[in-house]
């Protein structure tokens, strides 16, 4: 890819100037549970994560355990649409010298179209019956909404947990706020087109330049996080060459009648 993106900029920065001269994974109903398959790290079946979603908006699932060796992620589940979803996790390690353990998983609940827009709560145990025989399970329930909003700020209830019996049990719920925006409609005027290239390109070269720049007259405004949001293609949070790139290539399909997906420009 960086290579055909090398060849490409030659290509990308003429059409550019010339233009400024001239200017998934799975579904279900609500009532059901979907089962997600199983990470291939799991060791046993020790306790599950109940992700209920409400909303018509995509939440991306991401369960990462943190050991004293690094972290190792789990899941990285794209979640589409409303339903319940379940998530299978394996007991954390008891450390016998401490009386305490020394592993946990932190779970991430995320807007798939904003990245910026996420939730994650860490040191989530998962007890291991073999040196906890008052504990059966571990069943943790988290209720995850995403609205509108001119900010990403997320309304949490974080995760508490107690005995229920014999089981381990927690719940936490979260709205996630987002930004509407259309990804690669810079100027949102309902198109994909060299202009939003253009203006992609411009940005990262007086960025390059060392200058401060941004899309829209007012830096802090709402206009401009919902432009920023746009040009960033990739979702890394940056705004680089290669997303003028994708954006470029986009536009170029659709000239050609052709639908592009994003997925498979950034291939």
């Amino acid at each position: 890819m960086r290579r055909k993106i090398t060849h490409f900029l030659v290509f990308l920065t003429a059409c550019i100037m010339t233009l400024g001269t001239c200017l998934p994974v799975c579904s279900a109903a609500a009532s059901e549970i979907t089962e997600i398959t199983a990470s291939d790290y799991l060791t046993d079946r020790a306790g599950s994560l109940l992700v209920h979603v409400s909303g018509d908006r995509d939440i991306r699932v991401k369960i990462v355990k943190q050991t004293e060796e690094g972290a190792i992620t789990y899941y990285n589940t794209l979640l589409e649409g409303m339903g319940t979803y379940q998530f299978w996790l394996d007991s954390c390690e008891y450390d016998i010298a401490s009386e305490g353990y020394c592993t946990s998983f932190s779970i991430t609940v995320l807007d798939d179209k904003d990245s910026g827009c996420a939730y994650t709560q860490q040191g989530v145990l998962v007890y291991d019956t073999g040196f906890s025989t008052d504990v059966a399970d571990s069943v943790f329930t988290w209720t995850v909404d995403s609205v509108e909003a001119e900010s990403r700020a997320v309304i949490a209830t974080p995760l508490t947990a107690s005995m229920d019996g014999d089981v381990w049990r927690g719940t936490c719920e979260v709205t996630l706020q987002y930004i509407p925006y259309t990804l690669g409609d810079i100027d949102s005027d309902g198109k994909i087109d060299m202009k939003d290239a253009y203006n992609t390109l411009m940005y990262t070269s007086k960025v390059a330049m060392g200058q401060k720049t941004s899309f829209t007259d007012d830096p802090s405004g709402f206009d401009e996080i919902v432009a920023f949001s746009a040009a960033d293609i990739n979702k890394n949070l940056e705004i680089e060459m290669t997303d003028a790139y994708f954006i470029l290539l986009y536009s170029s399909y659709i000239s050609l009648g052709q639908t592009p997906d994003w997925e498979t420009i950034m291939k």
